[in-house]
């Protein structure tokens, strides 16, 4: 339930003056949860977000959104965009090119606890991004974004080793320093762990590039459908360009869609094709209050885990719903599977 606060805030943009519409919602979750490790807890948040868009004196249309928590003042919270005929510029934490075209499956339960649905994407959110979406042609939508990463250096401009901290401490002369990474022009070696030089040794650069793809399609008077695919490119080496794809639709009740992701990396020593791939998959029925969710992910290649899970939902009404899920986490032989539950209310305000 959105309310609009100020309809007609005025807000100076540059020479001309622009009547602003500032919204206040929020979201809200409350319940019991069960982790991977049988710990039965509560679990409770409540968010508000505050909203602003204007139509500016030349024709385009600006405005953002913030949560209360959030500051945005470096990109990596909140968005902030720019509308015109040219299409729509969106900076801030925004979903890369890939990510907005195809997204995730499913979820279950009213906290979705571990995220067991998603897949992996090179850009996931939580640096600076800027996300181009192009004018609409006809049924397809196209995204294009950049991503920005910080990536740490040594003195000699050299990157820093993974693993290693990116602060760094002074060792006295004549003692080496465990993990050195660099000697400055003392002599002195350089170790790992804290100092105030912290800032000297960042570097922000372009780090993902991504562009993804969606086409809205009619299935006569049955439901709807979409296909979409995305491709992500990374300057960090331990990233090989990746390709998504996805589909799903929507008819007399019932949902399904299906992602898969593919990522050709280069052969191991032993000329070894290295190759990974990540797919999921998710279906759900709804009638009057009542829906049900199934979903099963595997993202095994890419780090992450294989897991399978259910949940149903109650529309209690004015935006409010009871949720449960269940999620399996099946682990290699010889191990116990892990599992994950939750039972909860959600509201929307």
């Amino acid at each position: 339930m959105r309310k609009v606060l100020l309809a007609s805030t005025a807000l100076c943009m540059g020479a001309g003056m622009a009547m602003a519409d500032v919204t206040v919602s929020g979201d809200g979750r409350m319940g019991v949860v069960s982790d991977a490790e049988d710990n039965l807890k509560f679990d409770s948040r409540i968010r508000v977000k505050f909203g602003l868009s204007a139509e500016l004196d030349n024709g385009l249309t600006a405005g953002g959104a913030i949560r209360a928590e959030q500051n945005g003042g470096d990109g990596t919270a909140g968005t902030i965009y720019l509308a015109g005929p040219f299409g729509k510029l969106t900076m801030g934490d925004v979903d890369p090119g890939a990510k907005a075209a195809v997204g995730h499956v499913a979820s279950v339960g009213y906290r979705n606890l571990g995220d067991p649905n998603e897949i992996t994407y090179l850009r996931g959110g939580g640096d600076p991004t800027l996300q181009y979406e192009l004018p609409k042609l006809g049924p397809v939508q196209v995204y294009a974004s950049v991503g920005m990463a910080t990536t740490y250096v040594m003195e000699n401009g050299e990157k820093v080793p993974a693993g290693y901290s990116t602060a760094i401490k002074k060792v006295p002369a004549g003692e080496t320093a465990a993990n050195p990474l660099v000697v400055d022009g003392t002599g002195e070696v350089v170790d790992g762990t804290i100092t105030q030089e912290y800032k000297k040794m960042t570097e922000i650069s372009a780090d993902t590039l991504s562009i993804g793809a969606k086409a809205d399609l009619a299935i006569s008077d049955m439901g709807t459908a979409w296909i979409g695919g995305g491709f992500e490119a990374s300057t960090n080496e331990a990233h090989d360009g990746q390709l998504v794809v996805g589909a799903g639709a929507s008819i007399s009740g019932f949902t399904g869609k299906i992602v898969v992701g593919m990522q050709g990396r280069d052969a191991n020593a032993a000329g070894e094709s290295q190759d990974v791939e990540q797919f999921a998959v998710s279906a759900g029925y709804s009638a009057g209050q009542i829906g049900v969710t199934v979903f099963y992910t595997d993202d095994k290649d890419y780090g992450g885990a294989e897991a399978l899970g259910a949940g149903f939902s109650w529309d209690l009404g004015g935006d409010t719903s009871l949720s449960a899920g269940f999620t399996n986490w099946p682990a290699e032989e010889g191990a116990e599977d892990r599992q994950t539950a939750d039972l909860g209310v959600t509201f929307a305000f």
